[in-house]
Parts: structure tokens; C-alpha cells; sequence
């Protein structure tokens, strides 16, 4: 497979990507692109999603309330009430609401511009998780998240039998 892939003149599979390798992400995707393999790492995403609980929380707290910019109590409030509480928010932490708030504001923060798929009824939902320190409505600076919907693929329904 090298070998062919060094006669083809070592093209690289540009959409494959890897954050933290993505030179050996592109290369091994054009290794495999010259054997006739497509979608190197395509699923990666979807994989982090579901096998991560903390990442299968954020795309389900995204997917409940996506696009809007809210502060990180209104956050810790959606956290407790979707039941993600005891996954993201150390034991320490879970019996204040100061503590709740902390502990979400660290995993948001921790994973703000990652990537995460949801599925949910009637769809799979791509989504990006955003952060901001800005002035909202003009008052004070704030650290604000939103989750931007990246992509929308409605899933088939399966056919009557």
C-alpha cells in the first residue's frame, strides 16, 4: 500500500483530519485514499461523541438547546436538569449551586470549539460548541456558550413490516 502510494506520488487525503496529528492524519488518509479506502477518520467525531460520557452529555445538552448564547448558570441549571450532573461535576462540587456552576464552567470550558454529534429522534445533530468573553447587552464582560448546529441529517424511518 506504501509503495503505491509513493508511485502515486504521496498524495495526501486532505479530509482527513486529527487535532492533535494532522500531518499523520493526511498521509495515512493518502495511503489508504490510493488503495481505494475513503472516509479515514470520518467517524472520529461520532466515536468521541458516544464512547466519552462527558462528550455523549454535550451533544445531548446541545442538541436540547443549541444556538443561543447563555451564561454558565443558566448552563449548570440545564446540566442538572437533563440528569448530567454526577457525570460532569465533581462529588465535591455537586451539592452547591456555586459548586455546579463551577464544575460546569469547566467542562464547557475545556471543550469550547469541539465537535459533537447527536442523535436524537428524528435526527443527527452536528454540533459545534462556541465561547465568548464579550459584552452582552452591554453590560459587563461575560463568558457566555452557545452550541452552533453545524449539520442537520434527518434519520429514515424504518419501513412498516
Amino acid at each position: 500500500m506504501v509503495e503505491k502510494w509513493k508511485a502515486a506520488g504521496r498524495p495526501p487525503d486532505e479530509a482527513a483530519r486529527h487535532p492533535s496529528f494532522p500531518e499523520w492524519a493526511r498521509e495515512v488518509g493518502g495511503i489508504l485514499m490510493v488503495s481505494g479506502f475513503e472516509g479515514f477518520l470520518a467517524n472520529r467525531v461520532t466515536r468521541l461523541s458516544e464512547d466519552d460520557p462527558v462528550r455523549r452529555g454535550l451533544a445531548l445538552l446541545g442538541a436540547a438547546y443549541p444556538a443561543a448564547w447563555d451564561r454558565t448558570d443558566d448552563w449548570a441549571a440545564r446540566v442538572a436538569k437533563l440528569g448530567l450532573t454526577k457525570v460532569w461535576i465533581p462529588v465535591a462540587d455537586q451539592d452547591t449551586a456555586d459548586g455546579r456552576v463551577r464544575g460546569t464552567g469547566v467542562v464547557l470550558s475545556n471543550h469550547a470549539g469541539e465537535t459533537v454529534v447527536a442523535e436524537t429522534e428524528d435526527a443527527l445533530i452536528t454540533l459545534q460548541l462556541q465561547k465568548a468573553r464579550r459584552r452582552f447587552e452591554g453590560g459587563e464582560p461575560q463568558t457566555r456558550y452557545r452550541f452552533d448546529v453545524v449539520d442537520r441529517r434527518p434519520i429514515p424511518v424504518d419501513a412498516d413490516e
